[in-house]
């Protein structure tokens, strides 16, 4: 899944983002390798901080298990109740942010992604359908772990694209799948990825009023766009290019009592998602002549 998710059409939404030059975000990404770090491997139930995580990072750097990369996202995947960062389960399943190494004595930023074994929480970081693949647990993390790619493509340091409310592109459409199919044996899934089937939530397209979308193939972007095909989100979204927001840890994203992935907002717990559905939407925000 990895593998193969820069130039997937899924990924494509992401060209609707641009860097602070005005170019859009290319639709390219390269699987580069996995390390089994298997030393001090923390106890269920156990927090890991984000100074743990970095220190982990950098003796890989250090030992050239790893390779720097500076626009590179190092995904680190933990097992059981491994509480990474501190609110795994509660807060949030899942986040991205960035720390601090040393590259060839050149102080560098990398950008990691906690990655939480989320069925240790079914109920509150799955998505509660069968899994297509028949391996919950693995499923799950896909989801978690597009989530967590789409956001730092889009807010690599929490300085970039999010909306109003903190809420960056992919928490805008945390839990939504759009048009699923079932597989022989029941599993759900909404995206086919090489000879696989995959269950994966839509992310927020950046056109018109915006909107949420497995792949821009599906979107008529005219005047009225995504919110004429009556796949406007609840929350209009908005794009600053102002100072750096400073979110707290937990932020948005929901799906049941437990759901969050972290880190300017976060992927959240489903009940926390709730509250939006009370916003105007961008339709009527437009004909009232003012801005989301």
């Amino acid at each position: 899944m990895r593998a193969s998710h820069g130039g997937h059409r899924r990924h494509t939404k992401s060209a609707t983002y641009t860097d602070g030059s005005g170019n859009q975000i290319a639709n390219v990404g390269n699987y580069a390798r996995y390390w089994a770090n298997n030393a001090n491997v923390p106890a269920n139930g156990q927090s890991v901080s984000d100074a743990q995580m970095v220190a982990m990072l950098q003796s890989g750097f250090d030992s050239g298990a790893l390779t720097y990369d500076a626009s590179t996202l190092y995904a680190i995947f933990s097992a059981g109740t491994v509480n990474l960062g501190g609110g795994f389960g509660t807060q949030y399943c899942a986040y991205h942010t960035h720390g601090t190494v040393t590259i060839n004595g050149v102080t560098q930023s990398v950008l990691y992604a906690a990655m939480p074994y989320n069925y240790a929480y079914p109920s509150g970081c799955t998505s509660g359908l069968t899994a297509p693949n028949g391996d919950p647990a693995a499923d799950a993390e896909v989801n978690a772990l597009a989530h967590e790619t789409e956001e730092t493509t889009t807010d690599m340091m929490g300085t970039a694209w999010y909306d109003r409310r903190g809420y960056e592109n992919a928490d805008k459409c945390a839990w939504k799948w759009g048009t699923t199919s079932t597989t022989s044996s029941g599993g759900v899934w909404n995206i086919t990825v090489g000879s696989k089937d995959f269950l994966v939530q839509m992310n927020w397209v950046n056109l018109g009023c915006g909107g949420c979308l497995i792949s821009l193939s599906r979107a008529g972007l005219g005047a009225g766009g995504l919110a004429e095909q009556g796949w406007i989100e609840s929350v209009p979204h908005a794009r600053t290019t102002a100072a750096p927001h400073r979110r707290s840890p937990a932020g948005p994203q929901a799906r049941r009592p437990a759901q969050n992935f972290r880190v300017s907002p976060g992927f959240m717990t489903t009940s926390r998602r709730s509250f939006l559905n009370a916003a105007r939407t961008c339709a009527s925000v437009a004909s009232a002549g003012k801005v989301p």
